[in-house]
């Protein structure tokens, strides 16, 4: 199976060097190939300009449509190297903030919301997965200097769900380990290597959820606070978060409070593999998103995670293999909102931002 670049209608392939990365903690992803001519006078005269649309393609099956971003050449006596790299379509929400008018928006779905936030990226679609509900939002509003990615992730965050490349040069609005592998990751069959790790920085003793609920019209505004405590961190490292909004309950700070809790100590143990070969064993590749079983007794792990990144890449004495970062499928647990996810039908409410305060 081999890696090769469509562009303007040509196929390109024979790369020596190969990396692509696909996450669902990005909305874009990235590829990078190269290779080397050891006789001199034989230069790749390949007509491929930075800016050209490109598609990635790995037996087949486009893994990446967006553009070329860099081209290297590097000549020497003997040789010539040629290296080109670039991302998904969707990078330039990522990288760019418009300036949106009028800015703000209030009543639409969430699907209206995208097409909205995208109308500066001719080319670029939003799709909802067959699962996901078309829920009406609170009123919206981007930020001053705010890229579209983050306005995006902010709104999928109210609705419950995320937002990553679709493979296709748009973007698949989708639940986090909707799919299942067909195949297990196994140490002594598949697996080359697993590891594991703790990291203890982001988490906190105890979470203080901090804020107020507006009374009536001759009452003052009720304090309101959310307290979580986890015990696996063992010293006094409390963390407060503020909700800059009057409609925080009781039940919501509880919630956020939790919340927090359990996605950070889901987050600090992540766990990175490597398999052999860039498919399953039914002919389908690894992709993000993908929720699979994990056996490695040395490690002590027999659990399923989530696939949430992931690189396809060459080992210079493996061949083709797929570097896998995994997650614990509680570490994509939505965020509690005040305005959850909504039929159509339903009436959108406000929302609640939070800031945080942090003692160490």
């Amino acid at each position: 199976m081999d890696i090769e670049l469509l562009i303007g209608g040509a196929r390109y392939g024979g790369w020596q060097s190969v990396s692509v990365v696909c996450s669902i903690e990005t909305l874009s992803g990235r590829f990078s190939v190269g290779l080397t001519e050891h006789w001199p006078g034989q230069w790749f005269d390949w007509p491929i300009s930075t800016g050209d649309r490109v598609q990635v393609l790995i037996g087949g099956q486009p893994v990446i449509t967006g553009w070329v971003g860099q081209i290297e050449r590097v000549a020497e006596a003997s040789r010539y190297t040629l290296s080109i790299s670039g991302r998904d379509a969707t990078c330039d929400p990522v990288d760019c903030a418009p300036d949106y008018r009028p800015g703000q928006w209030s009543g639409l779905t969430l699907s209206r919301l995208l097409r909205a936030l995208l109308a500066p990226y001719p080319g670029i679609p939003a799709r909802l997965a067959p699962d996901v509900v078309d829920v009406l939002l609170p009123a919206f509003k981007v930020q001053p200097g705010e890229t579209t990615f983050r306005a995006i992730d902010r709104a999928c965050q109210l609705a419950g769900v995320r937002c990553m490349a679709d493979a296709a040069g748009g973007l698949l609005v989708t639940l986090a380990g909707r799919e299942r592998a067909t195949t297990p990751l196994v140490l002594g069959g598949n697996l080359l290597a697993i590891s594991t790790s703790f990291d203890a920085d982001a988490r906190f003793s105890d979470y203080l959820i901090k804020g107020q609920r507006c009374g009536g019209a001759d009452e003052p505004a009720v304090p309101v606070l959310g307290r979580a405590h986890d015990p696996g961190v063992t010293r006094s490292r409390p963390l407060v978060i503020r909700a800059n909004s009057g409609q925080l309950s009781p039940e919501l700070a509880s919630r956020r409070a939790q919340w927090e809790r359990d996605t950070r100590a889901a987050r600090a143990s992540p766990v990175s593999a490597l398999v052999t070969g860039w498919q399953q064993q039914n002919g389908d590749l690894w992709a993000p998103n993908l929720r699979v079983p994990v056996k490695a007794a040395a490690l002590q792990v027999d659990t399923e995670m989530v696939i949430a990144s992931l690189e396809y890449t060459v080992d210079p004495e493996r061949g083709p293999v797929t570097k896998l970062d995994l997650l614990r499928p509680d570490a994509f647990a939505p965020q509690p909102a005040l305005a959850r996810a909504r039929s159509r039908r339903a009436k959108a409410s406000g929302d609640i931002g939070f800031d945080e305060v942090r003692w160490r």
